[in-house]
């Protein structure tokens, strides 16, 4: 399936506007410091990363190395839900690229952040921070965040 220019420009237009509207909530300084200061700024480069890539410009510098639970755990289990290959799939189209795949991941009608994609990563988090803990490691604020979690 192709996605004409027509039913992408929703989506381009989305990308530009949060770019403006979350650089401005970060700008006006009301968030500094807050709970929602973090989350902002990494939206900010959520859609900063994908309208360079909109735009064009090359990549520059050296790839560094992903840190992995098993840096803190070794031999920590990978996830085998099959339901986490799936959304990262569709997380990295809507994450990191405005491309066609956006159009076809309408149909889904499912928002991020929902009970189902929150389902699938709170017990795993809260595993992991068990287990990172009795490895020597503390993750305070995941661990803070857990108790507002079933």
């Amino acid at each position: 399936m192709s996605a004409t220019l027509l039913e992408m420009r929703p989506h381009v237009d989305h990308e530009l506007t949060e770019l403006l509207r979350v650089g401005r909530l970060i700008q006006s300084g009301r968030y500094a410091g807050g709970p929602v200061d973090a989350p902002l700024r990494e939206a900010f480069a959520a859609h900063f990363r994908k309208l360079c890539e909109f735009f064009g410009v090359q990549r520059v510098g050296r790839r560094f190395p992903d840190v992995k639970a098993t840096s803190y755990v070794p031999g920590y289990p990978a996830p085998t839900d099959r339901r986490l290959q799936t959304r990262m799939y569709h997380a990295d189209k809507l994450h990191a690229h405005l491309g066609e795949g956006r159009k076809a991941l309408e149909v889904l009608r499912r928002e991020w952040g929902a009970k189902a994609d929150t389902a699938l990563f709170v017990g795993k988090v809260r595993r992991f921070v068990g287990s990172a803990k009795r490895a020597g490691h503390r993750f305070t604020a995941a661990e803070r965040e857990l108790r507002h979690w079933p």
